[in-house]
């Protein structure tokens, strides 16, 4: 088993502080039902680079590997880097580090890395319809959106209930034919995009997070456009969305 300490985040895990009285002296391969393989912890601000509580966490947990060998644990691996802690600072590799978001090849914000990724997830749909608005026209539920001028909008078969974000409409945009068109309404099972300056027709491929004519939408775009982060993008993305897998 890896036995996970609590070292600061307050989630799961053993109190770094208390662990004489809560791990039993298992010891590695007495013979008991249990082998302990590897002790870890999680950091709760990895991404913030001026949060004092990364620190602490790390001095927690090398106190925690000083006193293993004191509860019979020994020769374990540990580890506790997220993708933020691995590029942010070495000394947090141990023996195994845990990227998740650096797998889909993007950096946690609002770090940089000297590391060349490149994201490895598209999503990706078609227009299905396009139709004109006249200036004061609504779209959407609620009628949040007011045409401002006369203006055509293309429908697109991908909502909320594939996991984008309600609060796309009016801050974030897809591409159709290489070009930005911005979304002004989301619902359940469609999202209508602005393509007033765009030639669109049913068909289009639309772009919502990926590549298309030299531009390009990610989830740290995303993710900023509705003040979340990028692994609750990659995380909602709904389940039946058609996935298919390329080689490189």
């Amino acid at each position: 088993m890896h036995v996970k300490v609590d070292t600061g985040m307050n989630r799961f895990g053993f109190r770094h502080d208390n662990l004489r009285r809560t791990i039993p002296a298992l010891g590695a391969g007495d013979g008991g039902p249990l082998r302990v393989k590897a002790v870890y912890t999680h950091f709760a601000t990895a991404e913030s680079a001026g949060h004092p509580l990364f620190d602490r966490q790390r001095a927690c947990f090398e106190a925690v590997r000083a006193v293993l060998p004191e509860l019979g644990v020994r020769g374990v691996w540990c580890h506790a880097a997220n993708s933020a802690a691995l590029l942010r600072d070495r000394r947090t590799w141990y023996e195994a580090v845990r990227p998740g978001l650096l797998l889909y090849g993007i950096v946690p914000p609002p770090l940089e890395s000297a590391i060349p990724v490149r994201p490895v997830l598209s999503l990706r749909s078609r227009v299905v319809a396009v139709k004109g608005m006249r200036a004061g026209e609504s779209a959407g539920y609620g009628a949040r959106f007011a045409a401002p001028r006369a203006m055509r909008a293309a429908v697109v078969p991908a909502g909320y209930a594939d996991g984008l974000d309600l609060r796309l409409a009016g801050a974030a945009s897809v591409l159709v034919r290489g070009q930005r068109a911005p979304v002004i309404a989301v619902s359940m099972d469609s999202t209508t995009v602005d393509v007033t300056d765009v030639e669109v027709s049913p068909g289009d491929p639309v772009v919502i997070i990926g590549e298309q004519g030299g531009d390009s939408i990610d989830a740290r775009e995303l993710a900023g456009a509705i003040g979340t982060v990028p692994h609750e993008i990659l995380c909602r993305t709904g389940a039946r969305i058609a996935r298919v897998h390329q080689g490189l």
